[in-house]
């Protein structure tokens, strides 16, 4: 079995498993989020769409999220999505301030780090996000 074809019936069992129905609008933002090589934002999903309608995608973004299928990327105010930790490697992110294009961070050390502070804080560790922000070279280099 492909990638791919492991990547969907891994969705549709998820769908199956949160009791969503697997509409076209739902099985078109998976897609969507599949191919993307970053987060995309509400806004983004609905400008790619064939399908879906605002409502439609910001209601099944939502369910998606509840079912642990997307994972929210909080960037300053806006909220982007990417597929979860089971669809993609567990990552972070680089983000630029000036031009939002944002690079996937895979770090063990960062990983033992977030766990090592998260017992001393006297917490279990159970998730954690970490994303940072700063000015590309090309955004810097235009001044």
């Amino acid at each position: 079995m492909q990638t791919s074809d492991l990547l969907q019936t891994t969705f549709k069992q998820d769908m199956s498993r949160a009791k969503l129905r697997l509409t076209r609008v739902r099985q078109e933002i998976f897609d969507l989020l599949s191919q993307a090589d970053r987060p995309l934002s509400i806004q983004e999903l609905v400008s790619a769409s064939n399908r879906g309608h605002f409502v439609s995608i910001y209601r099944s973004i939502d369910a998606m999220h509840r079912a642990g299928i997307v994972k929210l990327v909080p960037q300053g105010f806006k909220n982007f999505f990417e597929l979860s930790d089971t669809y993609k490697p567990h990552h972070h992110h680089a983000t630029c301030e000036k031009c939002g294009s944002s690079l996937e961070i895979h770090s063990p050390e960062l990983e033992k780090l977030m766990k090592q502070l998260a017992l001393e804080a006297g917490l279990k560790p159970t998730k954690h996000q970490f994303e940072l922000f700063g000015v590309c070279e090309a955004c810097a280099d235009k001044g």
